[in-house]
């Protein structure tokens, strides 16, 4: 009984695995030179939203090297609040200021609360 209970957890183990990997991309293995910056931020919003904030600050610095001012502002927010990384408040106001530069009103709005 104890072998058929285990081998029942783990097909439910396995199930349960394959159906969190299809809802977000390996971040590791995609080649984001190929992402459009909205693709980007899609990537970053879902690893956000399944709690990988590790795997979501890494697709927002990639667009926010990129110069796009949404990943900028969400980069900059991160590292203000030390989401996913150490806080570095400095840093983090630079990437806001870059985005509120570019006219991102939800950076400019950050800017006066931070």
């Amino acid at each position: 009984m104890l072998k058929k209970c285990l081998w029942l957890l783990m097909l439910c183990s396995i199930a349960c695995t394959n159906l969190l990997a299809s809802d977000y991309p390996n971040y590791l293995s995609e080649d984001e030179t190929k992402l459009s910056n909205d693709q980007l931020l899609r990537r970053g919003f879902l690893a956000n939203q399944h709690s990988n904030y590790q795997e979501a600050l890494y697709w927002f610095r990639t667009s926010a090297n990129r110069g796009y001012a949404e990943g900028q502002k969400q980069y900059g927010l991160r590292l203000v609040d030390g989401i996913g990384t150490v806080k570095n408040r400095a840093e983090g106001i630079s990437w806001l200021e870059k985005a509120a530069k570019q006219g991102n009103k939800g950076a400019m709005s950050s800017l006066g609360h931070t």
